[in-house]
């Protein structure tokens, strides 16, 4: 059972790596300080793409092959990725929602007192 969540890890994490690479044009950012803490880089996508993996893998794959686990791995390193940047993007778009709103209260509040 250990053995096959290294290997879901190994490629979860080679498979998050590509990712990077692909969201980078082929660019490998390097862990750096920035003056709010630090960024992690591409350990981030490797890291994300490994734990995708390994719960994938430990929750999706009821027969043990090695081809079903390098599959689930696969997918799961890519997808994980993807679906921590569509939440993002989701997120945006909701903030942004809720601050036109905002402001279109603000207006009809100053109209009011205007008034």
């Amino acid at each position: 059972m250990l053995v096959t969540f290294l290997i879901a890890g190994y490629i979860g994490g080679v498979m998050g790596f590509l990712s990077h690479l692909y969201q980078n044009k082929g660019v490998i950012k390097p862990p750096k300080k920035v003056r709010s803490g630090y960024q992690i880089g591409f350990w981030l996508n490797v890291f994300m793409g490994s734990t995708a993996a390994v719960l994938a893998t430990g929750l999706l794959t009821g027969e043990q092959s090695i081809r079903n686990i390098i599959v689930v791995s696969i997918v799961a390193g890519l997808g994980g990725e993807r679906f921590l940047i569509s939440r993002g993007v989701q997120l945006a778009e909701k903030k942004e929602k809720e601050q036109q709103d905002i402001d279109k209260r603000l207006l009809q509040l100053e109209k009011l007192f205007e008034k």
